[in-house]
Formats: structure tokens, C-alpha cells, sequence
């Protein structure tokens, strides 16, 4: 059957090779600190040059893929604007903080067990400054939607900006197993919008099955034949450069057949546009991020902020609701204070296929158990390695016509979360990789501790229950002052949590 629908339905390949690199590792980047510091001291006192180090075949050396020190360009203006940002951003979570701290350590009984509020100051501590940083990202987006931002990327800058035949793009949709509903619902409705653009002819769609049902591969065929004959009523040249390409050998789960798609096939393009199964993209969004692209030649990813949509269930209209309430603030205070260091979330983005190619592919984590294998949460990886290789990662927030969907219910959600968890988990032995930018750093932290934090509460409950049944009377230790200490600090989490909530309604 492979034989079969795979010359009518896939394009001439143009193999290219895209190497995964080993992973360095905390401990082997700090051993191997250890030995170029031995050896250059070694080689001072002996007066003698060191002898030039070719790379080997562990990727080490100074002129390795994975230096210990990468230019990341020059300083444009936007670097000293993020600078600054985040500074704020920083002394803004640790001074109120410190401040909630120390209203709590006031607040504590004075017959209470050091040890036991020195562990309950501390984790609280770390509690809040994961609480407040959600609150000041939420507030810098704020301040931008009603001021705007002379340094993010916008799609109004670029909508007169006209294109070439060079700038060929690949819209790639990775599914296994997937509702063909959906799918080809969502392939019809951006089909029909780009052909009525711009520039149709730029655009190849491109659907990567990994499905391992032979009934709904049998679907997604009949399904794929049937969009193939409307779109030859619609636009022909748009409909023969639709191709469905089946993986016998499902190994890396989407970031192994998004990089069995760039061996195959990423030489014939020079950028491509990464869809999930359940995204929707109008052909002028599309077309939006090319041009910024063009625009922006050091730009290797710009993430488009999708909109929850499509779901009429309970669960999922709620999603839908929080996400259209709040969701753009944190977006747009992310855009704010990461600018050029942005996150990539996946899927509706656009990537630069070359340098993707060259630094983007991933190895397996070595060890064994849930935290070593494949990594599960390629997305945060893919841009950090995208920024380390000197290109910029950008968020585009003002970008219309972008859309995803929701869980349809509770149990849908907790698969997803529990894939997440294991993958940002993962993603925290990466933590310490050499040439890593300082935000991406951060990135791979809070990804992690968004998972973390959940049990960090649960102890810190235990410890305030463990604190209370050590101690006495505690209203009659506490006394005025402790009790408006704790009033003041219950003032203080309740605003930090509830002032992101609200709409936003500017700009």
C-alpha cells in the first residue's frame, strides 16, 4: 500500500543531513572546565603555546558545534531594551519578595521551631517569587498594550512589504492517530485562504502521518483524495502541491518526524510553518510571519500567539474564556521583557529551515528511566539550541488569525499535562548545556518548576500545619502587630494572583 500512494502524494526528495549532537551534561561541562583551566595553566608555566585542538568526534574542543561561549551577535538596540526589562522584572520579584517574606517571619509565633520556619520562610520564599513573576509579566504586558513597544516584532510592519518566488514555505502538519474531522477541516479552511492570497504559489502543504491505525490511515487517504479534488476546482497548482508522506519507522514521536521531513525534503524550502493537528492559520497570518521572516534576517523562529477555539464542551469553553481574558496580557509580557530570547511553543510558528536543520536537531538523553530518552517538550529545546546557534527566537502577538484547540474534557487535559510534566522535567537536566543564552536557561527552569511548584505547595502546607502543632496559642503569640503583618501579607497574594486576571482591554 506504501508503494502504492507514496510517488502521487509526496515531491521529489532532496536528502540533506540534519546530525544530532550529544549532550554535554552538567558534570562533563564542569570536568571538562576543569581540564582546558589544568592545561592552559600547565602550558602558562611551561611557556609553551597550547597546541591547536581540532573537533573530535564527541563534539568538544574550542571549535565545537556546542562552545562554551557563542556570539550572539552584536548588540542591537533591542538587547539593551530587554536588558533593562528584565532587570525591572528581577527587582521587582525580589523586592516584594523580600518584603512578603519578612512580613511572614514577622508574623511567626515567637515560640515557633527554627528549623521548621527557616524551611517554611524559605520555600515560601520561593513560592511567592514564582507567584509575583507571573504578576509582573502580566503588568509589563499591560504597560505595553496601553504604551506599545518600539522594540517586538509586529505584523503591521511588514503587511506592504511585498515577496519573491525565493521565499518558498512549507506548511508541515505532524499526526498520528488524529480525528480526521479535524484535521482535514482545518487543512480545507487554510487551503481555501491561502489560495485566495497573496502569494499562493510560495506554499507547499505537507501532512506527516505517523498514525499507526490502518482504518484511520485508510481515512486519512479518502480524506486527503477528496481535499486534493475540491482544491482543483479552487486553485490546481495549489492542489498538486498538497503531499502526505506515511513513516513506516515512528522513532521521536513529532520532533522525529518533523526532522524526517527536513532530511527528506528541508533543502527544497526556506522556511516552514509548523501546524498541530487541531491548528488553524488564515493564509494572510501565514503569509504575516513570511514576510517577517524576510524582514528579519537573524530571526530563526517567530511563535505566533494561537487563540483557543472550536471546542463546545464545558471544560474546553472554559479554556477558550480564560485564554481570550488573560491570555494575551501574559503573552504580550512575555514579548515584553524576552523580546529576541522568546519562547516557541511548537506549533503555529515559522521556522528558518537551514539553521533548523544544522543546530536544532536533538538526541536522546542518555540514562534511563522517565527523564532520559527522547525529549517529550522539543519545542523549549529547539529554540534554545535555535538562539545558541546565533539566531533570535521572537514572539508575535498583534498576528491575527491564529488558532488552536482545547482539551475537549478533564481526562484530555491530564494526558497532555502528564506528557508536559515528564518533558519540562527533562528538559531541566539541560539546564546547565555550555553556549545556552541566560533566558533560555530560565525558560528550562520555570518550565520545570510550573510541574514542581504543585508539590513545593503541598510541603509548604505540611510545614505551616507542622509549625502550628509545635507551637501554642498562636493569636496570643502573634499580638497586634503579628496579626496585621498577616493581614497585610494575605492582601499582598491575593492582588499578586488576582491582578493578572483582569481583561485586556487596551490597545
Amino acid at each position: 500500500m506504501d508503494t502504492i500512494d507514496r510517488s502521487p502524494l509526496m515531491p521529489p526528495t532532496a536528502r540533506a543531513a540534519m546530525l544530532a549532537q550529544p549532550w554535554v551534561g552538567a558534570l562533563r561541562m564542569l570536568r571538562r572546565r576543569v581540564q582546558d583551566t589544568s592545561r592552559r595553566t600547565l602550558a602558562a608555566i611551561r611557556r609553551q603555546p597550547l597546541p591547536h585542538e581540532a573537533v573530535n568526534d564527541s563534539g568538544f574542543g574550542p571549535s565545537s558545534v556546542f562552545p562554551l561561549n557563542v556570539p550572539w551577535g552584536h548588540d542591537p538596540v533591542w538587547m539593551r531594551a530587554a536588558r533593562e526589562r528584565r532587570s525591572s522584572l528581577m527587582w521587582g520579584v525580589l523586592a516584594s519578595t523580600a518584603f512578603a517574606t519578612l512580613l511572614l517571619a514577622q508574623a511567626q509565633p515567637l515560640d515557633s521551631s527554627p528549623w521548621l520556619a527557616s524551611a517554611y520562610l524559605a520555600l515560601f520564599a520561593l513560592l511567592f517569587a514564582w507567584v509575583s513573576a507571573g504578576c509582573f509579566t502580566a503588568v509589563m504586558g499591560y504597560v505595553a498594550l496601553r504604551h506599545g513597544d518600539p522594540h517586538s516584532l509586529t505584523a503591521r510592519s511588514v503587511q506592504h512589504r511585498k515577496l519573491n518566488g525565493s521565499a518558498r514555505t512549507a506548511l508541515v502538519m505532524p499526526i498520528r492517530n488524529e480525528q480526521i474531522d479535524t484535521v482535514f477541516g482545518g487543512l480545507r479552511a487554510i487551503c481555501d485562504s491561502l489560495a485566495s492570497g497573496e502569494y499562493p504559489e510560495l506554499f507547499d502543504i505537507h501532512l506527516l502521518s505517523d498514525t499507526s491505525d490502518p482504518d484511520i490511515r485508510v481515512a486519512e487517504l479518502a480524506s486527503l483524495a477528496e481535499l486534493r479534488a475540491q482544491m482543483m476546482v479552487v486553485n490546481p497548482a495549489m492542489a498538486r502541491r498538497i503531499h502526505y508522506r506515511w513513516r513506516q519507522r515512528r522513532v521521536k514521536r513529532k520532533a522525529g518526524n518533523i526532522a524526517d521531513f527536513c532530511r527528506r525534503f528541508g533543502r527544497s524550502y526556506r522556511y516552514m510553518v509548523i501546524l498541530d493537528a487541531d491548528s488553524v492559520m488564515s493564509g494572510d497570518a501565514i503569509t504575516s510571519l513570511v514576510k517577517l521572516m524576510e524582514a528579519h534576517p537573524s530571526a530563526g523562529i517567530i511563535q505566533a500567539a494561537p487563540h483557543a477555539c472550536g471546542q463546545t464542551t464545558l471544560h474546553a469553553r472554559a479554556q477558550q474564556f480564560a485564554s481570550r481574558v488573560t491570555g494575551r496580557l501574559f503573552t504580550q509580557g512575555m514579548q515584553y521583557w524576552q523580546l529576541g530570547e522568546s519562547h516557541y511553543w511548537g506549533h503555529n510558528a515559522i521556522i528558518r529551515v537551514e539553521p533548523f536543520m544544522k543546530h536544532c536537531a536533538l538526541a536522546p538523553l542518555p540514562g534511563s528511566g522517565g527523564l532520559a530518552g527522547e525529549i517529550l517538550s522539543h519545542d523549549f529545546v529547539e529554540a534554545a539550541l535555535m538562539r545558541r546557534a546565533g539566531f533570535h527566537v521572537w514572539i508575535v502577538s498583534d498576528l491575527s488569525g491564529s488558532y488552536e484547540q482545547s482539551p475537549p474534557d478533564l481526562i484530555e487535559e491530564l494526558t497532555r499535562d502528564r506528557r508536559w510534566c515528564q518533558g519540562n522535567l527533562q528538559n531541566a537536566r539541560l539546564i546547565a548545556e555550555p553556549g545556552l543564552h541566560p533566558v533560555h536557561r530560565v525558560m528550562l527552569a520555570t518550565g520545570a518548576m510550573a510541574y514542581v511548584s504543585a508539590p513545593l505547595w503541598l510541603v509548604f502546607v505540611g510545614l505551616g500545619l507542622a509549625l502550628s502543632m509545635t507551637t501554642g496559642d498562636s493569636s496570643a503569640a502573634l499580638g497586634s502587630s503579628g496579626l496585621w503583618d498577616t493581614g497585610l501579607l494575605w492582601t499582598a497574594m491575593v492582588a499578586m494572583l488576582l491582578a493578572p486576571r483582569r481583561p485586556a482591554r487596551a490597545g
